[in-house]
């Protein structure tokens, strides 16, 4: 996981490189960036999306963190952003940009443990893959990217953006990493990504590429329940 601490006080620095290597003990392999002012992040983010998780202070001179945070974000929508401030007044300002987090000024360590257990979770939803193989292809697909999956007889369909793949076998087969990895069942044939619905309707999903998947009365429920808890988990 490629980390970024973006601070202007040095000693936070250490300090959360401490509380890193605590909280995991691969820590020490990870590569960390050390910046120490918004315009620098911006910097980083011209050319490429270096990070997987950023630590970033709120206040610092020019260029803001909740600044440089929007900016990061218009060019990744995946990077884990954990606010680190003094203050609590500007909490509600890492709402819009997405942040995972908010952790006030010294940082208790009970505080990072929840937070960094929480981005690390996210970090494995966003690296799961799945390795299929048919007719003697092997596919080695993403969970991010599938749209859902269908179990049709003894085949399951894996429908992606990119097209359809096909494997040998039952849905249940994979159903465990899958519900895992935030997929929810409305019916007895399918899984969906619950990270790629636009909205539930009375008796279908809509999906962001405009497929609609049945979703039967007795599954409702509990598909709206899964659908809340998820929403809920993305917004802090």
């Amino acid at each position: 996981m490629r980390i970024c601490i973006c601070d202007d006080e040095r000693a936070v620095h250490g300090e959360i490189v401490r509380l890193l290597r605590e909280n995991d003990a691969n820590a020490a392999e990870y590569p960390v960036t050390d910046l120490y002012s918004g315009e620098a992040l911006i910097e980083a983010y011209a050319q490429e999306s270096p990070f997987d998780l950023i630590f970033l202070d709120v206040e610092m001179a020019a260029a803001s963190g909740v600044d440089a945070a929007r900016t990061v974000r218009a060019r990744d929508k995946d990077v884990m952003i954990v606010f680190v401030s003094n203050h609590r007044k500007y909490v509600f300002d890492a709402f819009p940009v997405g942040a995972l987090h908010y952790l006030l000024k010294p940082v208790q360590p009970e505080a990072f443990a929840d937070v960094y257990r929480r981005a690390m979770q996210r970090y494995r939803d966003l690296h799961a893959e799945l390795h299929l193989k048919y007719n003697g292809d092997r596919y080695t697909v993403p969970v991010r990217e599938i749209l859902y999956v269908e179990g049709v007889r003894r085949h399951v369909f894996f429908h992606t953006a990119d097209g359809v793949l096909e494997t040998v076998g039952k849905l249940s087969e994979y159903a465990p990493v899958l519900h895992a990895n935030a997929f929810a069942s409305p019916h007895t044939s399918f899984l969906v990504n619950l990270d790629k619905i636009v909205r539930i309707e009375k008796d279908e999903i809509v999906l962001q590429n405009g497929e609609c998947v049945f979703c039967s009365v007795r599954c409702r429920a509990d598909m709206l329940k899964a659908f809340d808890h998820y929403l809920g988990k993305r917004k802090w």
